[in-house]
């Protein structure tokens, strides 16, 4: 299943949302995380970036995890 990134000036994920996220100025430009109101990307469980940085150029949102 093939996603297209979604520009962040485009539209955001839905609240609670797993993405991965593109930061072109990272050393590794493609991050997962979920996306949280108000605009904040959690990407560790404890880390809460604010999305207004503008860090984040697109995101995709990850697939459903395998059936177990």
């Amino acid at each position: 299943m093939a996603s297209e990134w979604i520009p962040v000036s485009e539209r955001l994920p839905e609240e609670d949302c797993l993405v991965l996220w593109y930061c072109p100025d990272e050393r590794w430009p493609v991050t997962s995380g979920r996306f949280c109101r108000p605009h904040h990307v959690d990407v560790g469980g404890d880390l809460a970036v604010p999305f207004s940085e503008g860090r984040y150029t697109h995101w995709v949102p990850l697939p459903e995890p395998p059936a177990q």
